[in-house]
C-alpha cells in the first residue's frame, strides 16, 4: 500500500493512457493496447510531419519516443485548461490555412475540447492521432 502523497495524476482513455506528473511541464503518453500503441506511433509521425510542414506550433511538442517491451512511450509538452476551451471543437476557421489543411490531409478529426488546451492562450492540439484506426492511411503507416 502505497499512502504518500500522490506524485502524478493518471488519466486513461479507451486506448492510451497519460501521466501527468505534479509540477512538470510535460506528460507521459503510453498505448493502453494495440490500438493504442498504433495511435501513439501515430501521433509522433503527425508530429514530426507537422514540424517538416512548418505548423508544429499548433501542435504539443513531443520531447521523446521510445518502445520498452513492445509498449510505446512518449513524453509530450503539458499544455494549461486542457478541456476548458470555449467550444465544444476546436473551430478550423481560428486556425491559418496551413494548419487547417495538415489537420484535414492526416484525417486529425477529433479535435474536440479534451484533445487541445493552451500554450501563451492560444489554442494548442494536444491528441492529434486521429480516431478512424481503420483507415488504410493508418494502417499503410
Amino acid at each position: 500500500h502505497y499512502d504518500r502523497a500522490r506524485h502524478c495524476t493518471l488519466c486513461a482513455g479507451s486506448f492510451r493512457s497519460v501521466i501527468i506528473p505534479d509540477g512538470a511541464d510535460y506528460i507521459i503518453k503510453t498505448g493502453a493496447n494495440g490500438v493504442g500503441s498504433r495511435q501513439c506511433r501515430r501521433e509522433f509521425r503527425n508530429y514530426n510531419m507537422a514540424v517538416r510542414a512548418g505548423v508544429a506550433d499548433s501542435f504539443a511538442t513531443i520531447y521523446g519516443y521510445f518502445c520498452y517491451h513492445n509498449h510505446v512511450f512518449y513524453v509530450m509538452e503539458k499544455l494549461a485548461d486542457v478541456g476548458a476551451g470555449d467550444d465544444d471543437f476546436l473551430d478550423l476557421d481560428d486556425c491559418t490555412e496551413e494548419v487547417a489543411n495538415f489537420i484535414d490531409d492526416n484525417c486529425i478529426n477529433d479535435t474536440h475540447y479534451g484533445n487541445y488546451g493552451f500554450r501563451n492562450g492560444q489554442p494548442v492540439l494536444c491528441d492529434y492521432a486521429g480516431w478512424d484506426m481503420g483507415s488504410e492511411t493508418i494502417e499503410r503507416w
